[in-house]
């Protein structure tokens, strides 16, 4: 999750994360993918997730940016739904999408 283990927010009460935040992708390089996991595997520890999306200035320009969003709402849904079906946990979670 970040700087802070799934396992200690849900320890400590913490309902929910934020996964997926531009600068995260941006300066550490996260891919569409590596949020994807982290937001199932945040799901799998019972959290809930707000999960941000969205372009960068140039991808706006480029007018690139239903694209881009597709691509990073995909990568989060497709691993809610391949979790979801191993996870009795996930069938009460909850994914805000911001954008």
């Amino acid at each position: 999750m970040g700087k802070r283990s799934a396992e200690m927010l849900a320890n400590l009460g913490v309902p929910w994360v934020i996964l997926g935040h531009s600068e995260r992708r941006a300066l550490l390089n996260e891919t569409n993918e590596f949020v994807g996991d982290k937001v199932a595997y945040a799901l799998s520890q019972g959290l809930k997730v707000i999960a941000c999306v969205g372009e960068t200035l140039e991808q706006r320009e480029a007018g690139t940016t239903m694209e881009v969003v597709a691509a990073q709402t995909k990568a989060i849904a497709g691993n809610y739904f391949k979790t979801k079906l191993t996870s009795t946990v996930c069938q009460k979670s909850k994914i805000l999408f911001y954008l």
